[in-house]
């Protein structure tokens, strides 16, 4: 299994993982063909993430320090978010 792989199994599994780091976060948005798109000098305190096929499809994250968790309900509606997109697997369960 990649670490791709693992780390998809990670995020979709149950329950929602708590020690799910932003990095990591950020890296499985770029797995799933998200592009992060950056408004201004320094972005202010958020992030945005795109579908680059359509720009109007977005994610927008609060801007993380290092590899600080991101809170299990932030990462459920991104998810959620992901999965009304088309970009990954609907939930079975």
């Amino acid at each position: 299994m990649t670490k791709a792989e693992k780390l998809r199994e990670r995020i979709l599994g149950r329950p929602t993982p708590a020690d799910f780091r932003n990095d990591e976060l950020k890296l499985f948005l770029l797995q799933t063909g998200m592009v992060e798109v950056r408004v201004g000098k320094t972005s202010g305190s958020r992030i945005k993430f795109a579908d680059p096929e359509n720009p109007s499809r977005q994610i927008r994250l609060h801007k993380a320090h290092g590899a600080s968790p991101v809170n299990r309900t932030a990462l459920r509606d991104v998810v959620a978010q992901l999965r009304k997109m088309g970009l990954v697997e609907k939930d079975n369960g």
